[in-house]
């Protein structure tokens, strides 16, 4: 079972708008849809993630892989400002224009080393810390993780 729309229904496709209750209280002002996964970001900056999460792509550790047709709580101490959303990957940004990354890294698309195969929770990216902080980013398809800089 894939629940990517935040229902249990196997067919994939819902034909009329249904209320997430697991979010019926929060104030989203960002969403991002992956392949089999989805995120959302809410008013206080803090992520929620459901969907199909056996790479890692929801951020819900290791002890939380699998389906989930509910909103779940991604835990990370920062704020979050922005959020995205690749094929079987995730990105965010923090208010201190710090990248997090997690999920599937079998293409390096995470930006370690191929042998790192999944990151199942929100880590820093640590690539390019000397560069400044980062503006925004774009988790494109399967291998690549774009994003801009400010110096």
């Amino acid at each position: 079972m894939r629940a990517k729309l935040g229902d249990a229904v196997r067919t994939g496709t819902l034909k009329t708008p249904r209320i997430m209750e697991s979010l019926v209280d929060k104030f989203v002002i960002d969403v991002a849809a992956g392949s089999q996964h989805n995120l959302v970001l809410d008013e206080s900056h803090k992520m929620y993630s459901w969907g199909s999460g056996m790479q890692g792509e929801l951020g819900l550790g290791n002890d939380n892989i699998g389906n989930f047709k509910d909103a779940q709580p991604v835990k990370f101490a920062a704020d979050v400002v922005q959020i995205s959303a690749g094929v079987a990957h995730s990105c965010a940004i923090t208010r201190e224009g710090r990248l997090l990354v997690w999920g599937q890294n079998r293409q390096a698309q995470l930006g370690f080393l191929e042998r790192v195969k999944e990151i199942r929770k929100p880590v820093l990216f640590l690539g390019c810390i000397e560069a400044g902080v980062f503006g925004q980013v774009n988790a494109n398809g399967v291998f690549d993780v774009n994003f801009d800089i400010s110096y």
